[in-house]
Formats: structure tokens, C-alpha cells, sequence
């Protein structure tokens, strides 16, 4: 009996022994290993940003460079230009005479006349006569005393079917004593035709 009992209590110690072995090989397995934890996470802290402008600041003019933009000097121009009017054509192309019309037809100056007048108030009278169609598109100006050519107001009469009479009567400005000259111009595209009536005059007024 002794010797069971011995024997039951090296048992008990041997099996004691054993779990306890066990228990701390758990405990010390469970540890974390220093060399494998992960290095604490560095917190990088940003830099404060500028103060931001205070409103007088916001409030101030941009003093960087601005060109001045170059003003526009090109006389090109984004439409045809127009066929010329008689104030744009030269006076060398207009011939000399009423008669540039003939076998169609006249123009000229009914009044003043080669003479001497005794007003300075005086009028501009025109006329010609010619074909219907030509004297439809038929345009005519004048120009005193050398100045600008200055279009008329022409008013169309048809006396027959295919003649026809234009017509008109300008005040003139008040003129200074002494000679002038008046030149009237007449243009007729529907003939590719154009000419000049010049007239001399006196103004003698009391």
C-alpha cells in the first residue's frame, strides 16, 4: 500500500509539473516579441498656412504691370467698299460738256448763266432729258466755288414711254460780291456715261 501510494503521488507530481511547464510556455508565447512590433506611427503636425490678407490689404489696387491696349490704327474694313459716287471720282474723268449724251440725250445748267448778277441770293436750276432708263439711275452734284461736291434732290418726269426729263432747283448760299464758278456733274451708269457743265458768273449787289 506504501508503495502505491508513492507511486500515486510521483504521478500527481510528474502531471503538475508537466501542466505547469505548459501554462508558462502559453504565457510567455503569448508576449510580443519586441523586435517584431510595429514602430509607433510618426504624427506629421502641418505647418500653419499664411495669415490671409486683412481686408485693407484686399482693398488695395493690383500694382503689377497692365500694357495699355494699342489702339486700332488699320483702315482695312470687314465690307466691299462701295462703287464711287460722283463726290469721289475725280473731276479729270468728267469731259467738258452737256452734250456727252447725244444722240440720247442732254443735261446742264438752266440758271445762273455766263452774266452779272445784282443779288447774292441767287438759285441753282438743272435739267436733262433723255431716255427713261437712263435718266432713272442718272444722279447729279455740284460744287461751287471749288468747294465739295454736293448731291441733288432730282425729281423724274416721264413724258413719253421711253423718254423721260429729270430736274431740280437748289438754293444756293448767299454769295460775296465778285466772280464764281459752279460746275455741275452728271453721272448716268446706265450708260457708262458721266460729264461736266461749268458756268462763270458775276455777284454785283448793292
Amino acid at each position: 500500500m506504501k508503495k502505491k501510494a508513492t507511486a500515486l503521488i510521483i504521478v500527481t507530481i510528474i502531471v503538475l509539473s508537466t501542466l505547469t511547464s505548459s501554462f508558462a510556455y502559453l504565457t510567455l508565447s503569448n508576449q510580443p516579441d519586441e523586435k517584431t512590433q510595429p514602430s509607433p506611427t510618426s504624427t506629421v503636425t502641418p505647418s500653419p498656412s499664411p495669415p490671409s490678407a486683412t481686408p485693407n490689404q484686399e482693398n488695395k489696387p493690383s500694382t503689377s504691370f497692365q500694357p495699355k491696349p494699342t489702339p486700332h490704327t488699320s483702315t482695312s474694313l470687314p465690307y466691299p467698299i462701295p462703287s464711287p459716287t460722283p463726290n469721289t471720282v475725280s473731276d479729270s474723268s468728267y469731259p467738258e460738256g452737256g452734250e456727252v449724251l447725244l444722240p440720247l440725250g442732254v443735261f446742264g445748267i438752266i440758271s445762273p448763266n455766263n452774266q452779272t448778277y445784282d443779288t447774292s441770293a441767287l438759285f441753282l436750276n438743272v435739267s436733262a432729258n433723255t431716255l427713261a432708263p437712263i435718266a432713272k439711275d442718272a444722279s447729279l452734284s455740284y460744287s461751287l466755288d471749288g468747294g465739295p461736291r454736293i448731291p441733288i434732290a432730282l425729281e423724274l418726269k416721264q413724258s413719253t414711254k421711253i423718254q423721260a426729263s429729270i430736274s431740280s432747283s437748289v438754293a444756293l448760299p448767299p454769295l460775296a460780291n465778285g466772280s464764281h464758278i459752279i460746275v455741275l456733274y452728271g453721272d448716268f451708269p446706265s450708260v457708262s456715261k458721266r460729264g461736266k457743265v461749268t458756268v462763270y458768273f458775276d455777284i454785283e449787289a448793292v
